[in-house]
């Protein structure tokens, strides 16, 4: 290793040497949080470091690298030449917390996000556990942005109570990296050492190969994404819709392993995920309660069903090889369920978002040292293990907060044994429910199923008297008091929004209580007359401004008819009707 470095950060902390390598390990196996560009990596470990070994990587690395076209063919290169084990981030990290080794040398594979085949990929680190310090070589140099690996070597020791951060080269010859290393890895180091960590850390995507899963989502949604803006009625945000269930489809298809499986995703909603995964080639058939005006524009081969889902002996699906639930709220707790009455051979994956107990109420957390999304988390773990699937839960690349899975793989029971799983199971749903179990098919009689037709709750459907009274209830607070600077026109005072909710009538507040955003959307929808701005809440003063012919006059001015000094623009200019 290169002896001319030179520190160029330091930090005071007093740390152990356990808690130090911890947050060097996540620093390794997630260089994603650093660097946005990278999609994911995996590690290849050749055991004790020698200058040989590093030296002959190094030169084995250089003179395949301008032979090889793909990642895939370079990880075969390697095991093919080496005695070393290829290992995923999360294995790397548990190695790196229970390693009794003096030293160890790795090369870490990144992969580029965007899935694209390039050579300056590889860095190899050395972690010198005695000596409390890890080194980190870039193997082939280029000029290709944006940067995979730091372009020069450096390292990050830990003595005296002081955590360092050195370099080997010109600061000037390398600045880009320089200003990486200094704003970017020191501070998230810094910021690790004073956290309080975990040894169990989640890494995503653990179950499929972080090459394969980057080069196919890439692919996807090449092949998809402007096709389903074009075909998009929705009103929801299509750009998060896309690139959820083209991650989803991704990981499932890997998962399968580009297999061809039968499946049902119930509670499909959109039918984005099944249209995917039918156009490559899996048959399955999505089903949800009512369906959605996209659905008549995929092609034929997506099978999409309207159907109320409710459990039973009737909705059971026993030539499915998976049972999908995506977010798919009261069923969440029954797909497991489901699935294991299916048949034998039946397998789940299970995305858990609201969180609904058997029977349609709310989940109610048990352990209050969990949040509400963890605890209902290890709820859903318990099903499944109650119907009897060997579990494992997985963390997905998602635009979402809530995006931890459950895959099940096989049973824990032998197949004559079905009948006496099934007795315990059921004796669990009834523990976990208000009523009894139902005899007459259904497995619970108190089970409701979602009404086929949407209920509209944005406050627009609320009695019109109801509106009114809140509305001018909200503006004489307002107007309550005048503001401190004179003015000709009252603009009253601007008002915090929890202070006016505590003035509301009670039985206002009653009926807003099912409305979505309850006194806040209600607000926005008047804003012709209000503002909301953080938290606060202010009459939108009518102004003169430019407004197409089709929505010139078109409805009355509020201030016109209500304000005590009217409205402050003369007919002419204000865009709204005077009378």
């Amino acid at each position: 290793m290169p002896n001319d470095f030179e520190i160029i950060e330091r930090y005071n902390i007093d740390t152990s040497s356990s808690n130090y390598w911890k947050c060097i390990a996540i620093l390794i196996t997630k260089p994603y949080i650093l660097n946005k560009y990278i999609g994911g990596c995996e590690f290849f470990n050749f055991g004790e470091y020698s200058i040989e070994k590093v030296n002959r990587i190094n030169d084995y690395l250089k003179s395949v690298l301008n032979k090889c076209f793909n990642f895939s063919e370079i990880k075969c290169l390697l095991k093919s030449n080496f005695s070393c084990e290829n290992l995923s981030g999360k294995s790397l990290f548990d190695y790196l917390l229970s390693c009794k080794e003096r030293n160890v040398l790795l090369l870490r594979l990144n992969y580029p996000r965007n899935g694209v085949w390039r050579k300056d990929i590889f860095d190899l680190i050395c972690c010198d556990f005695l000596n409390c310090y890890i080194d980190f070589t870039k193997v082939y140099y280029s000029e290709e942005k944006p940067y995979l690996c730091v372009n020069l070597p450096y390292q990050i020791t830990y003595k005296e109570k002081q955590v360092l951060l050195l370099i080997s080269g010109s600061n000037t010859d390398y600045r880009e990296s320089v200003t990486f290393l200094r704003y970017t890895v020191f501070p998230k180091l810094v910021c690790l050492l004073k956290s309080d960590l975990k040894d169990d850390q989640l890494y995503s995507i653990n179950l499929i190969s972080a090459n394969d899963y980057v080069v196919l989502y890439n692919e996807l949604k090449r092949k998809y994404v402007d096709k389903i803006k074009q075909i998009w009625t929705e009103c929801t945000n299509v750009e998060k819709f896309i690139h959820e269930d083209i991650a989803i489809s991704t990981y499932l298809i890997l998962l399968w392993e580009k297999k061809s499986q039968r499946f049902y995703d119930l509670g499909c909603g959109n039918g984005l995920l099944v249209y995917i995964l039918n156009s490559e080639g899996h048959k399955g058939v999505g089903l949800d309660i009512r369906s959605r005006k996209i659905w008549y524009n995929y092609p034929s081969e997506t099978v999409l069903k309207e159907m109320s889902i409710t459990p039973s002996d009737n909705v059971l699906f026993p030539d499915a090889d998976w049972i999908i639930g995506n977010h798919s709220d009261e069923l969440t707790p029954w797909i497991p369920v489901i699935a294991s009455r299916s048949s034998y051979k039946t397998n789940l994956f299970l995305l858990p978002c609201c969180s609904y107990e058997f029977d349609g109420r709310k989940y109610a957390r048990t352990n209050t040292n969990k949040s509400q999304y963890q605890s209902y988390l290890d709820y859903v773990e318990e099903i499944c293990k109650k119907c009897g699937f060997i579990v494992v839960q997985d963390r997905l690349r998602i635009p979402s907060t809530k995006r931890l899975c459950f895959v099940s793989f096989n049973r824990t029971y032998n197949e004559s044994d079905k009948d006496e799983i099934d007795r315990e199971l059921s004796e669990f749903i009834k523990i976990n429910s208000e009523i009894d179990l139902d005899s007459t098919g259904r497995w619970l009689s108190t089970y409701k199923v979602r009404e086929a037709k949407e209920k509209v709750r944005n406050c627009t459907q609320l009695d019109r008297s109801l509106l009114e009274n809140i509305v001018n209830h909200v503006s004489t607070m307002i107007l309550k008091e005048m503001p401190s600077n004179e003015c000709q026109w009252n603009e009253g005072t601007p008002l915090k929004l929890s202070d006016i909710v505590k003035t509301i009538p009670a039985d206002y507040l009653r009926k807003l209580k099912n409305e979505c955003g309850g006194l806040q959307t209600l607000l926005k929808n008047h804003h012709h007359i209000f503002i909301l701005e953080n938290g606060t809440v202010k009459f939108r003063k009518p102004i003169e401004k430019f407004v197409t012919e089709d929505k010139w006059k078109k409805k009355r001015c509020w201030f016109y008819n209500n304000h005590p000094d009217s409205c402050p623009l003369p007919d002419g200019k204000c865009p709204y009707k005077h009378d």
